[in-house]
């Protein structure tokens, strides 16, 4: 079967996908280290929600894109404990995203670091 969707759209949905988790998870994380018994818990809680911020301002923009070019992503779906799936659409066109969990986390890990470059670029530490 070939797949007539466009690229572009597909690249967009995905990001999409890949923004929630990455969103999702610094919200756990955010919490979770306000409720630690870290010393310097408050510092890091800012570092990470000025990370979030960001990934929250990009997520509109591509949530924007995704309305005004008619992607349409929907919940995912648990295949197994290795795999999901995320069906999609794309101006009435039917798709889906099988993922293995891994590659999810290894995407959105990417992702996070890109973040955490521009809030705290690398530099020559010597």
């Amino acid at each position: 079967m070939v797949d007539l969707l466009p690229e572009e759209d597909k690249d967009i949905a995905f990001n999409y996908i890949i923004m929630n988790l990455l969103i999702l998870a610094l919200d756990r994380d955010i919490e979770a280290i306000r409720n630690s018994k870290l010393k310097l818990k408050e510092q890091h809680v800012l570092l990470m929600e000025r990370v979030r911020d960001l990934a929250i301002k990009d997520s509109s923009k591509i949530k924007k894109e995704t309305f005004r070019r008619g992607i349409k992503v929907f919940d995912k779906e648990i295949v197994n404990e290795d795999f999901v799936r995320y069906p999609y659409t794309i101006r009435g066109y039917e798709s889906e995203f099988r993922c293995l969990v891994y590659a999810l986390k290894t995407h959105t890990l990417k992702k996070l670091n890109y973040y955490y470059n521009l809030v705290v670029p690398n530099q020559d530490r010597t």
